[in-house]
Order: structure tokens, then sequence, then C-alpha cells
């Protein structure tokens, strides 16, 4: 009989190790009907979802912030360009054509308004949805830990297998308080990461309006420039209209010279 009861008493300890290994990996209590393989994707889940809309609010960010200045660059280089130029002039077409990329392009970003906008609100809704899913696991676990709460109070006796699951309870339960904490500190994390994203997105549409206004500015810049181009190819063709009238008078002076050469020429006898 008292083997008996070892063997028993080593069972009941080696239960009691299984249901605090339980607890540790984070799955489910075996008296408590659940689903754990949800549950333990979801930390990485978040995870992955989080680095992923923050990388992406500031790939956006970057990628447009990259292409004004590379067009700002390319107006300073022009504008240097022609200050150093003996003929400022010869440039012309060189500036125009680099003009019309930059303009183009300042253009192209300025008409991506409403798709930044509506990228970014997506991002939004993918952190509030995570978010969703962290306070949702906050809630079962609180819901979890009050069902242990409950048990622990109803256990009474000082038996040896009482004790041993009102010590299994209390460590659960402490396990649940440290994960509630966890999830906290989450949310509380996210709604930083939440009001972050939405920064950039205020940045990039402030920056949208003036990308628009510098799109303006550099349309009729540019159509200055190419009036001035034209203006000066036309001027160019009508100076040379005097010459033209100079050499068809020179034309008609040459008749002289003909009718001169042919009578000559006609002078001698055969």
């Amino acid at each position: 009989m008292r083997r008996n009861s070892n063997k028993v008493l080593v069972l009941k300890k080696l239960f009691l190790c299984f249901l605090i290994s339980v607890c540790l990996t984070g799955t489910a209590f075996v008296l408590i009907s659940c689903s754990s393989a949800g549950v333990a994707q979801l930390p990485s889940e978040l995870a992955t979802g989080t680095k992923d809309v923050v990388q992406q609010s500031k790939e956006t960010e970057k990628n447009i912030y990259q292409r004004i200045y590379d067009n700002l660059e390319t107006l300073r280089k022009l504008h240097a360009e022609v200050k150093t130029s003996a003929n400022p002039l010869s440039l012309t077409d060189k500036v125009i054509r680099e003009l019309e990329r930059v303009t183009t392009d300042f253009e192209s970003l300025a008409s991506q308004r409403e798709k930044i906008t509506r990228d970014f609100l997506k991002q939004l809704q993918t952190l509030y949805n995570l978010a969703s899913k962290a306070e949702q696991e906050m809630k079962r676990l609180q819901e979890e830990k009050a069902n242990y709460v409950k048990q622990l109070a109803i256990l009474v006796g000082t038996d040896p297998e009482t004790l041993e699951r009102k010590k299994a309870y209390e460590q659960v339960i402490s396990y649940l308080d440290k994960r509630i904490e966890i999830w906290d500190k989450f949310l509380s994390t996210h709604k930083q990461i939440e009001a972050e994203v939405t920064k950039i997105e205020e940045r990039i549409k402030r920056l949208i309006t003036t990308i628009e206004l510098t799109a303006l500015v550099y349309r009729h810049g540019l159509e200055t420039l190419r009036l001035q181009k034209d203006i000066q190819d036309a001027v160019a063709l009508l100076s040379q209209i005097p010459e033209l009238e100079i050499l068809a008078q020179e034309m008609v002076k040459s008749w002289d010279t003909l009718d001169s050469l042919v009578n000559e020429l006609l002078s001698f006898k055969f």
C-alpha cells in the first residue's frame, strides 16, 4: 500500500510539473476549453504586422524625399552650369530638357496625393486591427485568470492534492498576470506607433501640397523659358531677312556684270 501511495504522489508531482510547463509555453490550461493554436501565433503576427506597417510608412516617406532631393540637385547643377558658362544661351535646350523632366516628376508626385493618403489609411487600419487582436487576447487572458481565481477560492482542505492544486493555480495566475502586463505594454507602445504613422502621414500631406505648388511654379518657369527660346529663334530668322534683301540686290547688280561679260565675249570676231 505504501508503494502505491508513493507512486500516486510521484504521478501527482509529474502532473503538477506538466501543468506549470503548459502555462510557461503560453498554451491554455487543461481545465479551460479554448483553442491555443491561434493564440500561440498571435504575438508573432502582431510583431510582423507592426514592423511591416512602420517600414512601409518610412519607405514611402524616404522615396518621396529622395525624388525631391534629386530634382532640387538637378536644378542646382543646371544653375551652376549656366552661371559659369561663357555662352549661357547655348545651354537653353539642355536646361529646357532637364527642367521638363524635373517638372514632370514633381507633377507625378503631386498626382499621388490620393494614393498616398489611401495607402496610409490602409496602414493605420492594419494597426487598428492588430491592436484589436491584442485587446481581445488581453480579455481572454483576464477571463482565464478570473476562472482560476474562482477555482482557487473554492479549494478547501489541507490534503496534499488540494495543496498542490492551490500552488499550481497560484503559479498559473502569476504567469497570466505577467502575460496581461506584457500585452498591456504592447498596446501602449502600439498607440505610440499609431501616433508616429499619423505624424508621417500629416508630414507627407503637407509636403505633397508644397510639391503641387512647386510643380505649378516649375511648369510656368519652363513655359517661360520655352517662350524665350521660340522668340529668340523667330528673331534670329527675322534678322536674316536684311541679309536676303542684300543678297537679292547683289544678284540684280550681277545682271550688269553678266551683261558686260557676255558683251565682252561676243566682241571677238570669228
